[in-house]
């Protein structure tokens, strides 16, 4: 997943920290990171509005399909990012590949 914009769409609603709602550090965490891992993360990331959690994690795990962030979606019933990414591979992931081949 290198596309900027949906990247910058993820980290709006993944990188904010709340209590009750599932956010990067879960998903992180479900593909292996480690807390010492995600605190480290977190503390570089922490004021910073050029370094995204969400975007460093997702980089990290860039071997992982979109179709494997769908499957988090569903299990932490984020269905606001579900939503994202379904009309991103629906409507932005076909005009996108035609352009590159």
């Amino acid at each position: 997943m290198n596309d900027k914009d949906l990247l910058d769409s993820l980290r709006l609603k993944l990188d904010p920290n709340h209590c009750t709602i599932k956010n990067w550090k879960n998903f992180a965490s479900r593909w292996g990171m480690s807390y010492d891992e995600l605190t480290l993360l977190e503390h570089r990331t922490q004021g910073s509005l050029s370094h995204s959690p969400t975007q460093e994690f997702l980089l990290r795990y860039n071997q992982k399909t979109v179709t494997e962030l769908t499957e988090l979606c569903r299990i932490y019933q984020r269905i606001d990012v579900l939503r994202l990414l379904q009309s991103w591979i629906e409507k932005d992931w076909p005009s996108r590949w035609q352009q590159t081949h």
